[in-house]
């Protein structure tokens, strides 16, 4: 008998490592609805996944200020989810940047060419001037020279 193609789902549901990966799947998310539902409004959106660890509960939201604003609100929802019937040990958050596509150079954190007004340089050199430690006011003319021609 000739070997037929087999349709790639009874392929991966036939492989142990591939629905274990899939019940995993299935539970962080699970897991992450729970958390979701018991964050305050537009917090629960920006939490993007919730993973469980070694008695840890892993959070993690699509930006530093919103990992921020989970951070804050941590103790009381690790008490909603004890009384929920979860036992969390510590809430970790930690922030989930997007995949960028290879050869992507990260963007730069400040970029060449920019400048500052006649008046921003102009109180940044007094402020300077004001200023006894040596490497803050060298740091603060060197930004006051950004200054626009």
């Amino acid at each position: 008998m000739a070997n037929r193609p087999q349709p790639l789902g009874n392929l991966l549901n036939a492989s142990g490592g591939i629905h274990r990966l899939l019940e995993q799947a299935r539970a962080q998310q699970a897991l992450l609805g729970r958390v979701r539902a018991l964050l305050p409004a537009p917090l629960d959106r920006h939490c993007v996944a919730a993973l469980e660890r070694k008695g840890q509960l892993l959070l993690y939201t699509d930006s530093p200020a919103w990992s921020s604003r989970l951070r804050f609100h941590s103790r009381a929802l690790e008490r909603r989810l004890r009384a929920d019937g979860l036992p969390v040990g510590r809430i970790r958050v930690r922030v989930s940047l997007p995949d960028r596509p290879r050869g992507d150079s990260p963007p730069p954190v400040s970029g060449p060419g920019r400048t500052l007004s006649r008046e921003n340089a102009a109180l940044i050199r007094t402020v300077a001037g004001g200023i006894r430690d040596h490497g803050l006011r060298a740091a603060l003319e060197r930004l006051a020279g950004r200054e626009r021609n």
